[in-house]
């Protein structure tokens, strides 16, 4: 439905503060990063193929290395450039905002199902106010996917890693 593939794009926390907002509450302005950008990065960098691998060490893998594993995943997230065609689109949505600050904050599909939460697990940066940090603290966003919690989590409750998307929310930052 036009429905899920809305939630897949840009997740529930978006979703959510889109629906406030069109009802009415004053939700600052923002726009966002969609789950595609997410994978079009992936991809772009090589990061999906070896995701695939370490995915399947980390099955077998001890705490420590585990921890290593998904450490090195997200340093390959954050250390690579996000594509042109996707920095030029969060460049122009960005300047139009016309923030002092802005707060970058993740938004998966995967919040909030029925029977799970994933509250707390993602990350959100604060007090942006550049178009450099916040391109930065977008790739942190996604890289908040494989955080050790965030894995351990999804392993728990048999979630498809590789289905799991991550999209940003880049808001006006109010006090």
């Amino acid at each position: 439905s036009i429905q899920n593939n809305y939630l897949t794009l840009v997740g529930s926390k978006a979703e959510n503060l889109f629906k406030l907002r069109r009802i009415g509450f004053n939700v600052p302005e923002g726009f966002c990063v969609t789950g595609i950008a997410y994978t079009e990065h992936l991809n772009t960098n090589k990061i999906t193929d070896k995701l695939s691998v370490d995915l399947i060490k980390q099955k077998d893998a001890a705490s420590e290395e585990k921890n290593q594993i998904l450490s090195n995943i997200r340093l390959a997230i954050i250390q690579s450039q996000i594509p042109d065609t996707i920095t030029e689109q969060i460049r122009i949505y960005y300047q139009k905002l016309k923030a002092n600050y802005a707060a970058v904050r993740s938004s998966s599909a995967a919040e909030d199902l029925p029977g799970h939460s994933f509250a707390g697990l993602y990350d959100t940066f604060l007090n942006i106010d550049n178009f450099e940090k916040c391109l930065d603290a977008t790739k942190r966003c996604w890289a908040s996917l494989w955080t050790l919690r965030a894995y351990e989590y999804r392993q728990q409750y048999n979630f498809d890693h590789h289905q799991i998307k991550m999209s940003v929310i880049i808001q006006r930052q109010i006090e």
